[in-house]
């Protein structure tokens, strides 16, 4: 997880945030969770932001399927009946 603090000075929040971009670990992750979910602890956070979420779930999620159009008459593997020869 990557947290910014877009404060001049370090926040201790559950885990010591420096001005910029932090990523924190695992264990990190729990305890900023912790801080970050109570309401009481709201004005502490209001130059906090949560930039990215763990890798695992960015891996987790499927990718979109893309769509491969149907080959239409003519494409390549077809031939115009005039090119093709005749077999006796």
């Amino acid at each position: 997880m990557i947290v910014r603090n877009t404060d001049k000075y370090v926040r201790h929040i559950g885990v010591r945030l420096v001005p910029g971009d932090n990523e924190l670990s695992l264990s990190d992750q729990e305890k900023f969770q912790e801080v970050y979910s109570n309401p009481l602890n709201q004005h502490l956070l209001k130059d906090i932001e949560i930039v990215d979420e763990a890798e695992e779930q960015a891996l987790a999620a499927e990718p979109e399927s893309i769509p491969v159009p149907e080959q239409e008459a003519g494409g390549l593997g077809d031939k115009p009946d005039k090119l093709k020869k005749k077999v006796k």
